[in-house]
């Protein structure tokens, strides 16, 4: 999940962190009169500079907190420490450049603070930047406890000199802010050095600018902060060693050398931290986000039972058991819109139907399960106070306006998709010139579901161990058996979806609810079907006493004792105003007579500037989209052999004319196509091959499961080098995921009859990259098995494995060093080489 674009939580948290710190900054420089130095003149260079710097560094330290606050890990307190040290030092120095300290024991004093503040930046900078090297807590800890070391010993004497007891040592120390950057930088420096060159750290002996990337963090954002931070590390170091070397005399305020002074009194390594403790409050905003939405995801009933039964124990679990209405119902018992939809539409159909039935029975709803085209569910009877009654409301509101209202919705997508999703449409059409009847005629049968109630117990439990929490509420839903009898009856008669199927133990609730009903349920018994046991006998045909309810005297009754129209209101739409009709009907005029597609544009354009609202007037908006198109359509050029067409940049002015406008079950089709969009080959491998896009894992598991015979023979080349690639990717070549995938993507590859060359080069590859990154045995056995499967479908059955020989004899010994049995076997099998029990059986 993304942020949005517009005023995401971290900008807006960045900039309340700014003010408040810019705040604060004014007050004491208030306080302090620097602003009558500014106005006089004196030192107006240095005090801007370092009230900008103290701003900046006060805010990145509110960020830092709140991140802290967010998320409570060491590297957020180590962020909001740093740049509160810094803060503090920063302020110091625009203290001491307005004369605040007048005497020497204030300016000695200011001085320690500003030691301390040093200390504490060059330990906090060190544990930091190392931390983001992933080595363990020994490697952190101990060189930025030896920079705040340095650092310290330096403070130390600086002071002493300062007081007066060891003045000898003062040129010798020099300026305390040198010792900090360099303290930093050689820590850091010495480190990175070490994972590079040092045996037990280097993660590729031979190849050591790839042991240091693979130390950097795999996060794009993290990498860059540490980038910036070693640069910022290596100029301050160079800044400080420049200024050095200036006489003190010679700076006068404004002047090149006073502003090169003034930037060393900032650590450079800052700004990457600052953009670390920013990558960190978005992404601690990103999981506050998710986390919210989890905890929307779970039901009220789910919150609830947690509320009443939760423990402080490390194992403890809670089990409610409630007699209430279940329900089940079919939207395509026939099973005939599932073969004749393509899957997209049927999707949307779907989700738009779900979306009724929760509108519905909105607080009442205590748990649903959907299986393709069947919803099953309980209502809650804490909020239900006639559980049977609300079921048969639900039923009739379905039965009477949530099917024509999702044909018109479906209807009116369907006729959107060749202006907002052309190659669903020609999909669509594909399936219409194959099937007896088109679409329309499909989706029209909206009469034909199954409804069934019955009423018995559920359990609701949630069980918490330290590893996991599960919540579950099982249903008593209709055995097949019964749903398959249920079926053929109603298929019979000819009566589908016109009957309320219930069980007796439903029957007898509704005679408690209601009984002005029990004139309508009748009975009818059921024969179930033969079903064979586990002897392989035959149980012979067996009878089922069910009830029915027909709708047509079912719900006059709602109407009139139970307030059924009410209910109703919750699906339909509210009727145009006035005003729209009267603007439908000046457009439609304007469309039919529009003269060239200039006219049709300005037409759209006033058109998406209307605030057309409920669901009756954008879709008397939407047909005047379909009326421009057909305009456009007319005046295009006969474009052979196609026909009309309507140019791109005029179909995205339309397509962005309907996104301002608003069509049915928008948002789940943007989704879709999104989801659609991936599967092509260029869009694949620009998501496996970025660690930070939202869909990478969903690239590799689609890569490791396509049907590659779908693509072309040239696509099919570019996944093979982007596969043979994959190894040199740093922060990919060492995921588990990407190594897994690859393997079934070879596979997957060799079935849709690739060049066997390039499959072999690819394969070399492979085994280099898993034997570069150490691959761990359940990879090394993965890749192995499917050497056979490779070897079939490529026509090498029974022939070694070829690979080059220098390759192959690195990984005979690389196999023996595994010290992996299996592995060998596995090894030496594929290779023609016999093993030694088979060597032992020879003999």
């Amino acid at each position: 999940m993304q942020l949005s674009s517009k005023n995401p939580p971290p900008i807006r948290i960045a900039m309340l962190a700014f003010a408040l710190s810019l705040v604060t900054t004014v007050q004491l420089a208030v306080a302090h009169g620097v602003f009558k130095l500014l106005l006089a003149g004196t030192n107006v260079g240095t005090i801007i500079f370092l009230l900008i710097a103290t701003t900046a560094a006060a805010g990145v330290a509110l960020i830092g907190a709140l991140a802290a606050l967010m998320r409570t890990r060491e590297q957020h307190r180590l962020n909001a420490a740093v740049s509160s040290a810094l803060a503090i030092d920063l302020a110091l120095h625009l203290a001491a450049a307005t004369t605040v300290f007048a005497t020497p024991t204030e300016q000695l004093l200011a001085f320690a603070v500003s030691c301390l503040a040093c200390i504490l930046y060059a330990y906090g900078a060190t544990a930091l930047l190392l931390k983001q090297l992933r080595l363990s807590n020994t490697w952190m800890k101990l060189p930025a406890r030896g920079a705040a070391v340095v650092v310290a010993s330096a403070a130390i004497v600086a002071f002493l000199s300062r007081a007066g007891l060891v003045p000898q040592f003062g040129p010798i120390i020099g300026s305390l802010t040198i010792w900090r950057d360099a303290a930093v930088w050689v820590a850091v420096v010495s480190v990175n050095l070490a994972v590079v060159y040092s045996p037990g750290l280097s993660l590729d002996a031979k190849n050591r600018y790839r042991a240091w990337r693979l130390r950097l963090p795999q996060s794009q954002g993290n990498r860059l902060g540490v980038y910036l931070a070693l640069a910022g590390a290596t100029l301050s170091v160079v800044l400080q060693l420049a200024a050095s070397q200036i006489p003190l005399d010679s700076v006068s305020d404004g002047s090149l050398w006073s502003s090169l002074v003034r930037l060393t009194d900032i650590p450079l390594s800052w700004i990457g931290l600052a953009y670390l403790t920013l990558v960190d409050l978005h992404r601690a905003s990103l999981e506050r986000q998710q986390g919210e939405m989890a905890a929307n995801l779970t039901s009220t009933p789910a919150r609830r039972l947690l509320r009443r039964h939760l423990s402080d124990q490390a194992v403890w679990a809670a089990a409610v058991g409630l007699r209430t209405a279940n329900f089940c119902i079919d939207h395509d018992p026939s099973g005939q819109l599932t073969s004749e939809l393509p899957a997209t539409v049927l999707r949307l159909r779907n989700e738009e139907i779900q979306r009724c039935v929760t509108e519905v029975l909105g607080v009442k709803w205590f748990h649903g399960q959907v299986s393709s085209n069947r919803i099953a569910g309980a209502l809650d009877p804490e909020i239900a106070l006639r559980p049977g009654i609300d079921s048969l409301k639900l039923f009739a509101c379905l039965y009477l306006d949530a099917g024509p209202l999702v044909e018109r919705r479906i209807t009116g997508l369907t006729a959107l998709l060749p202006i907002v999703d052309p190659g669903l449409a020609a999909a669509l059409r594909g399936k219409s010139s194959g099937s007896s009847r088109p679409i329309t005629g499909v989706l029209s049968q909206h009469s034909q579901w199954f409804f069934y109630l019955d009423f018995g117990w559920i359990d609701q439990y949630v069980i918490h161990t330290p590893r996991s929490t599960r919540y579950d509420v099982q249903l008593v839903n209709l055995p097949e058996r019964s749903h398959r009898a249920l079926m053929e009856r109603m298929t019979k008669t000819g009566v589908v979806g016109n009957y309320v199927w219930m069980g007796p133990e439903a029957r007898l609730r509704l005679l408690h609810e209601a009984p002005m009903l029990a004139s309508i349920i009748e009975p009818c018994p059921v024969t179930l079907a033969n079903e064979p046991t586990t002897s392989g006998r035959n149980t012979g045909p067996d009878e089922q006493l069910m009830f029915v309810a027909r709708f047509e005297q079912l719900i006059p009754r709602l109407q009139r004792f139970f307030d059924l129209d009410t209910t109703r209101q919750r699906l339909l739409d509210f009727e145009p105003s006035s005003d729209s009709l009267r603007l439908y009907t000046l457009f439609a005029m304007q469309l039919n007579g529009a003269p060239s597609e200039t006219d049709v544009l300005r037409a759209l354009k006033q058109i998406a500037s209307v605030p057309w609202r409920g669901f009756r007037e954008k879709d008397n908006a939407l047909k005047l989209i379909l009326s421009a198109h057909q305009r456009l359509m007319q005046l295009s050029p006969v474009n052979s052999p196609h026909g009309r067409a309507v140019s791109e940049a005029m179909r995205l002015e339309l397509v962005e004319t309907v996104r301002v406008i608003g069509y049915p079950s928008q948002v789940l089709h943007h989704a879709q196509a999104a989801k659609l969009a991936l599967r092509d080959p260029h869009t694949l491998q620009i998501a496996a091959s970025d660690p930070d896009n939202q869909r990478f894992a969903e690239a590799w598991l689609l890569l490791g499961t396509t049907d590659f015979t779908r693509y072309g023979a040239s696509e099919r080349l570019s996944l093979l080098r982007f596969l043979r690639g994959v190894g040199q990717m740093v922060g990919i070549a060492e995921l588990k995921l990407p190594q897994a995938k690859a393997i079934d993507a070879l596979a997957g590859l060799a079935l849709a009859n690739v060049d066997p060359v390039e499959l072999s080069q690819v394969i070399e590859s492979t085994y280099r990259w898993f034997m570069a990154y150490d691959s761990d045995l359940e990879i090394w056995s993965m890749l192995l098995d499917a050497q056979p499967f490779i070897a079939l479908q490529t026509g090498q059955t029974g022939q070694p494995l070829e690979l080059s020989a220098k390759l192959s004899a690195d990984l005979d010994q690389y196999f023996k060093n595994k010290d992996a049995t299996t592995l060998l076997e596995r090894w030496q099998s594929i290779r023609g080489v016999p093993s030694e029990p088979d060597a032992l059986a020879a003999s």
